[in-house]
Formats: structure tokens, C-alpha cells, sequence
């Protein structure tokens, strides 16, 4: 019964914060200038990955990045990198109604359809799909950096 007490306690303290985490403004700008980063920042990634960019997501991804990839498949930041400049994978991914879903002061979640065209050479691999994607940023020293990432393919309906 005291366990029962203290997970009801818990639950009312997590639902009393997280209005007032939500209405933070970033400590490094405003919330709406902080969503067109974001917004950007998405659109940027995947032009990235369409060119095999390296570099750009080595400094977007923050140590300790994971991601979540087709049939369920875990990755961390260093086979994600391998991965990417991968030249045998063909996949192009497009991107479509990007959405700041929460927004935490330093930390948001964005979603986005993605669409993937392509194959992998290597593998003889079809990479093609329409995915939803949820990407998990935090705002560190004023850059935003992902911290997480999970594709699903979305179900035709």
C-alpha cells in the first residue's frame, strides 16, 4: 500500500512539471526561433545522408547518439557514421511535414515522414519505404545536437 502511495505521489509531481517544463523558453533564445533551427537542422541532416555527408553528422550527433532503424535494428553513433558514408547505400531520403512535437526548453522531440528511395548495392538490399521519424535534440553551448533518432516504417493502409 505505501509503494502504491509513493508511485501516485511520483506520478502527480511528474504531471505538475512537465506544463512548466513545456512553457520554458530556451535558455539561448526563444522557443520559435529555437522550432526554425530544428526545423532546419532535420531538412540538413537528410541532405546529409542523401550525400554521405560524414563530417556534418559526426557534429550533429552528440557522443552516446543512438538510433533506431528498420526491423528494429540498434545502432550507436559509430556504425551510424560507418553507415553513412557507406557509398554503396543508395537510399534517398525525403522529408515531409516536419513537426517540433514537444519542446523542453533544452530539449525537443521532432517527427517527420520520411520517404526513402533507394537500395543497398552491397547488401542487394531494397531501402525504399515511407518512414515516421522521431528525433530527440538537446541545446548544449547554444548548438543543438541529436541525442536520438528511431525510423518506422509505416504500415500501408
Amino acid at each position: 500500500m505505501k509503494f502504491v502511495r509513493i508511485q501516485m505521489l511520483a506520478l502527480a509531481v511528474i504531471m505538475a512539471v512537465i506544463p512548466l517544463a513545456a512553457g520554458q523558453k530556451s535558455s539561448n533564445g526563444t522557443a520559435a526561433a529555437d522550432k526554425a533551427d530544428l526545423i532546419k537542422l532535420d531538412k540538413e541532416w537528410l541532405d546529409a545522408a542523401r550525400n554521405h555527408d560524414r563530417a556534418f553528422c559526426a557534429r550533429l550527433w552528440a557522443p552516446g547518439f543512438v538510433e533506431i532503424i528498420g526491423h528494429g535494428v540498434v545502432l550507436n553513433r559509430e556504425q551510424l557514421l560507418d553507415l553513412i558514408s557507406d557509398k554503396t547505400r543508395q537510399g534517398k531520403p525525403y522529408v515531409d511535414d516536419i513537426h517540433v512535437a514537444n519542446y523542453y526548453g533544452d530539449v525537443a522531440v521532432v517527427t517527420d515522414h520520411t520517404t526513402l528511395k533507394g537500395h543497398d548495392t552491397g547488401k542487394k538490399a531494397d531501402l525504399a519505404g515511407q518512414y515516421r521519424v522521431i528525433r530527440v535534440y538537446i541545446k548544449r553551448n547554444g548548438k543543438w545536437r541529436a541525442i536520438a533518432a528511431c525510423l518506422n516504417m509505416m504500415g500501408s493502409e
